[in-house]
């Protein structure tokens, strides 16, 4: 009976110690890769900038970025203030969003909406960014 209660501490445990891990992989791999890091060499990333009268700017830039906000911020493209929900981007281009009329900046990456926030969004070399002005909440 001794034997029987010992076997399942050390199944109980070990089922723990595997959950552990596959938490602490999970929370690595999925909540922010690349949060942070710096890519080994640079990246070129291609953005548009699309105010409220359809008027398009584009910049290539190049950076050894890995997250987005990083890239963006570094080439002075945006502004914005940290909210406990990442980054909220008040200025792209040099064109401020106007809360009171209920603008805000939509973000898209080779094509679809960010899936996340642009403080998590990771970059790789030749994504296209759309950055565009919209109007109504």
């Amino acid at each position: 009976m001794k034997k029987t209660e010992n076997l399942r501490g050390l199944i109980v445990l070990a089922l723990v110690a595997v959950g552990m891990f596959a938490l602490v992989f999970a929370v690595q791999a999925f909540i922010a890769p690349g949060a942070g890091d710096n890519r080994e060499g640079s990246a070129t990333i291609n953005v548009s900038i699309t105010d409220s009268d359809g008027a398009v700017r584009h910049v290539e830039i190049e950076t050894s970025a890995a997250i987005l906000a990083d890239a963006l911020l570094e080439h002075n493209l945006i502004e914005g203030e940290s909210t406990p929900f990442g980054l909220f981007v008040t200025v792209a281009g040099g064109v401020s969003a106007d809360a009171n009329n209920q603008e805000w900046w939509q973000f898209s990456k080779n094509g679809e909406p960010l899936a996340v926030g642009v403080d998590r969004t990771v970059i790789s070399d030749g994504d296209h960014i759309s950055i565009e002005l919209m109007i109504g909440f």
